[in-house]
């Protein structure tokens, strides 16, 4: 599986905000760069919430 982080680096890019200043969460969890879907055993159709921190 790829790691989240390209993921993570596309998003940023599309919504032009700084990486740095978004979380990603699954199941109310924070995801790491390195996490997979396989890792967070993610089924089809699983959504991953993003948050922008506050500043």
């Amino acid at each position: 599986d790829d790691k989240f982080e390209r993921l993570f680096k596309m998003y940023a890019d599309k919504v032009n905000l700084d990486q740095e200043n978004l979380v990603f969460c699954f199941d109310g969890d924070k995801i790491g760069p390195e996490a997979t879907p396989a890792s967070l055993e993610m089924e089809d159709n699983d959504i991953i919430e993003v948050h922008t921190k506050k500043t």
